[in-house]
C-alpha cells in the first residue's frame, strides 16, 4: 500500500512540519511566529495522518515478518494473524484518511453558504401541469 502514495511528497511534508516546529521553538519575531503558526495549523493534520499511516505500515511489516519466521510458535502465530487482520483493516482506513487530508484546500471551504429549501414547489408544478393532467388545474381549489 505504501508505493501507491507519493512517498517523496509525504517526506517533504514531514520535513516541513519538523522545520516549522523547530523554528517556532526558536522564538521568532511576532510576524514570523504568526505566519509559521498558520502554516503549522494547515499541515498538522496531514503530518499526523502520515505518521499514523506509517506507524501502522511498520507494525504490519513486523507482524508479517513474525509470521514468515518458521520458529514462531503456533499460539503466537494465531495471535499475530488476528492482529495482522486488524492492522490491515486499520491501514486501509488510515490510507483513505491520508488521501482525504492530502486533498488541496478550497478557498470556498472557509466561507459561509446559504442553502434555500422550498417545500415542493417544483413537484407541484410538475404534478399539476396541464400537459400531464388536463383537468387537474381547474379542479384545484382556489
Amino acid at each position: 500500500m505504501l508505493p501507491q502514495l507519493p512517498q517523496d511528497q509525504l517526506d517533504l511534508i514531514l520535513r516541513r512540519h519538523a522545520e516549522i516546529l523547530a523554528r517556532l521553538a526558536g522564538a521568532p519575531e511576532a510576524s514570523a511566529y504568526v505566519a509559521l503558526s498558520r502554516e503549522l495549523a494547515g499541515i498538522e493534520a496531514v503530518a499526523k495522518a502520515i505518521q499514523d499511516f506509517r506507524g501502522q505500515a511498520e507494525e504490519a511489516e513486523g507482524l508479517e515478518a513474525m509470521l514468515a519466521n518458521p520458529a514462531t510458535e503456533a499460539e503466537l502465530r494465531g495471535l499475530a494473524e488476528e492482529e495482522l487482520r486488524a492492522v490491515r483493516a486499520r491501514l486501509l482506513e488510515l490510507e483513505q484518511d491520508l488521501k482525504v487530508a492530502l486533498l488541496p484546500k478550497d478557498a470556498a471551504d472557509e466561507k459561509n453558504a446559504i442553502l434555500e429549501i422550498r417545500a415542493g414547489t417544483a413537484v407541484m408544478r410538475r404534478r399539476f401541469s396541464p400537459a400531464i393532467c388536463s383537468g387537474c388545474i381547474s379542479a384545484m381549489p382556489s
